[in-house]
């Protein structure tokens, strides 16, 4: 079978941030909006009767929930990093993807030793997933991350393409009867 389209996505710094952005629950920013009205309100009645102690508090954690709720994915992207950086070294890992009509692969070859002199030996790393199993598929600005249940999501950049270009790989997507939601 012929590859529609191939692609080589570096999980760099940038990319693993984008990555969490899409995968962070939105219910966690949700409960901080939510904190955040709380506060308000709080602040609004402690004015009201005096408790200006309160009112300092709950007007200064407002912000604070409201600035979280905008980079918790930011955080929860460079903690991911560290780890892969702990386990694969150095060097930033470089997955192969390539995706044929009805499956797309998944591979990497590398045979490395990170800087606990652990060694991580994955020769010939594959996977073949059917597209049939795709749930939801995310479209960041430089990113596509495809959403396989709750079990794996991979990430594929949309500049790194060497097969085919980003905007066929979405129509591509779009024909397989998913749904591609802006983030």
């Amino acid at each position: 079978m012929e590859a529609l389209f191939e692609n080589q996505t570096t999980l760099n710094k940038p990319v693993t941030v984008e990555f969490c952005k899409v995968l962070v629950k939105p219910f966690i920013q949700n409960m901080l909006l939510v904190a955040a009205i709380v506060y308000i309100c709080e602040g609004v009645y402690s004015c009201l009767f005096g408790h200006y102690s309160t009112v300092l508090i709950c007007w200064v954690l407002a912000p604070v929930m409201l600035i979280a709720r905008t980079h918790i994915y930011r955080v929860h992207g460079a903690d991911a990093y560290k780890q892969q950086r702990v386990l694969f070294g150095d060097e930033d890992t470089i997955i192969n993807i390539t995706i044929f009509e009805d499956y797309l692969e998944i591979s990497e070859n590398s045979l490395k030793t990170n800087k606990n002199s652990l060694l991580i030996k994955k020769n010939n790393l594959e996977a073949t997933i059917s597209h049939d199993r795709i749930t939801s598929v995310y479209k960041t600005k430089n990113l596509f991350v495809i959403v396989y249940g709750k079990q794996f999501a991979l990430a594929i950049e949309k500049t790194k393409f060497t097969t085919g270009s980003s905007e066929s790989f979405e129509e591509f997507i779009l024909s397989k009867g998913a749904k591609v939601k802006q983030k």
